[in-house]
């Protein structure tokens, strides 16, 4: 083999070779991503839960979600027909999570729907956030950008009410990179 040879092979193998490093780097981003998305998400429907006795990971049964949807739904009765509304948002945001594992994705956005509204008009805010956050990624995902947009803005000022700068600043960061307007009137969208 000639040296013009080995430099013609090692052109054209260089730039395969780098190609082929940035795409294992993107799919890499984009899997640690998707996963952070999914951390986020499960970490906001904790957050608004009831506390929960920390047990190690090797104790911890399966979870039966079908058996706990029932046991929220009527935590959510007993509490509206008791008048006490404030615990609402949290418990729907539960029922979200439970129907989102059992794949029931219409009973999880009316259960996520039901937690933004307690959220927004009896608080706390931390749930109506989180709920507004998860009602934005499924519009996002079914390409629906004014709707996410509206659900970011709704659970951005949800975050600046409740004091959490970081989350307030982490959805206007989001919102900018979709391109929502981050000062505007939800009415005059």
């Amino acid at each position: 083999m000639t040296i013009d040879a080995l430099v013609r092979d090692a052109a054209l193998a260089l730039p395969l070779a780098v190609l082929a490093l940035l795409l294992i780097l993107l799919v890499r981003r984009v899997r640690a991503k998707a996963a952070a998305r999914r951390r986020d998400r499960v970490a906001g429907a904790l957050d608004s839960s009831a506390a929960e006795v920390a047990t190690p990971a090797d104790e911890t049964p399966p979870r039966d979600f079908a058996n706990d949807a029932r046991d929220i739904a009527t935590r959510i009765e007993v509490a509206q027909a008791a008048g006490n509304l404030q615990p609402l948002a949290g418990l729907y945001l539960e029922l979200a999570f439970c129907h989102a594992e059992l794949g029931d994705e219409a009973s999880r956005m009316t259960a996520l729907r039901s937690a933004a509204a307690y959220g927004s008009k009896h608080g706390p805010h931390a749930s109506h956030a989180a709920a507004r956050i998860e009602l934005a990624e499924a519009a996002y995902r079914l390409g629906d950008l004014t709707t996410a947009c509206e659900q970011w803005q709704l659970a951005r000022t949800a975050y600046l009410e409740d004091g959490q700068m970081e989350r307030h600043a982490s959805i206007e960061k989001r919102m900018r990179a979709n391109g929502c307007p981050t000062d505007w009137v939800l009415t005059d969208f």
